[in-house]
């Protein structure tokens, strides 16, 4: 069994070597590392070819012209010989025993992914981890709750992942709009094998440039979370909470309504490119959730105005979609775990 690593740099030379050593130094060292850099205009390549020539293990590329996050992972992935192969970030802190976790926990798995703590900068922990543990019963079922649920967010986060290269043969290429994280757990999800190992093998670093957020509003500071949580309070219910955050930065102005509508059709767009790529591998009911997600964000463009589609997206929208075969609603109790992700970091529900 060949395992690689998979990562992309782009100006990381700030945090490129901590991440280095705590991947060189694996519990689980037969591996290759292959990194990915997409035209740093700082030190990072210095950096590269420094721990290249020390580590056979280690093999750097560097693109003719900047290929972007997602695609520049697209080309890593593909000059990886593994039969798994791990993703990675540039300014993380891997656990020494990360490989060895997603290796024995893999089984008959196509995609397992594990739990993140969250540091700052300088490397100081937050005491804050990514998914807390009242939710971890709900990620650990592949059942048709958690498969919709993915549609709307994804927990799942890529410097977490290890992933069986039959599942990237079907996934790739990936959607250049949007991040690979969601399309590679939905994949997975449709063939009902994803799985979650409740153990942290990731330590995330909030900063000012990360690339990929550690969650739907990412606090780039802790002080930034705790006036988010506090926040959070005030509000009855999470949906309170969520219909505040959403609608309050809008203005109901022509450049709103530009932004909503290219949004909504960009969701249109990688909906249809995920039925037209996995549809074969979709159960029945699974058919059934994608044409109501599908039908939802349909609802959703067809709104005129800026600010009832706001609103119907928050506190309507759900009830287009979310049925049972027999036609009676699941509203509140998809809104509960719908609610788990997109509240995960201000308050554990």
């Amino acid at each position: 069994m060949i395992v690689s690593i998979a990562m992309t740099t782009y100006n990381g030379a700030r945090y490129l070597r901590e991440q280095l050593d705590s991947i060189l130094t694996q519990n689980y060292s037969d591996f290759e590392l292959v990194i990915c850099d997409d035209c740093s205009t700082d030190n990072t390549w210095a950096i590269l070819a420094e721990y290249a020539e020390k580590d056979t293990r280690v093999h750097c590329r560097r693109n003719d012209k900047n290929l972007g996050y997602t695609k520049n992972f697209e080309k890593a992935i593909t000059l990886c010989r593994g039969d798994y192969i791990a993703l990675s970030d540039q300014d993380d802190v891997w656990t020494p025993d990360h490989l060895a976790v997603l290796l024995e926990n893999r089984s008959d798995a196509l995609l397992v992914w594990a739990q993140a703590e969250f540091i700052l900068q300088d490397g100081t922990p937050t005491g804050e981890k990514r998914l807390p543990a009242s939710q971890v019963a709900f990620l650990a079922h592949n059942d048709n709750d958690l498969f919709r649920t993915l549609f709307f967010c994804c927990p799942a986060q890529g410097c977490t992942m290890l992933v069986n290269r039959i599942l990237l043969e079907k996934a790739m290429p990936f959607v250049a709009t949007r991040a690979y994280d969601p399309w590679l757990t939905l994949a997975a999800a449709s063939l009902k094998k994803l799985r979650y190992v409740d153990k942290t093998i990731v330590w995330y670093r909030i900063h000012d440039t990360n690339v990929s957020q550690p969650s739907l509003w990412s606090s780039r500071s802790l002080g930034m979370f705790q006036r988010i949580r506090k926040k959070f309070a005030q509000y009855k219910t999470p949906a309170a909470f969520l219909r505040f955050l959403v609608l309050r930065p809008f203005k109901n102005n022509d450049a709103d309504q530009k932004w909503y509508k290219e949004w909504v059709q960009r969701c249109l767009d990688w909906l249809d490119l995920f039925f037209a790529r996995f549809a074969p591998d979709l159960t029945a009911e699974q058919s059934v959730i994608f044409q109501g997600v599908k039908r939802y964000f349909l609802a959703l463009a067809n709104r005129t105005d800026f600010f009832y589609k706001i609103t119907y997206f928050q506190k309507y929208g759900e009830s287009i979609c979310l049925h049972d075969n027999d036609g009676s609603k699941n509203f509140k109790r998809i809104m509960r775990k719908k609610f788990i992700f997109l509240t995960f970091r201000f308050k554990g529900l």
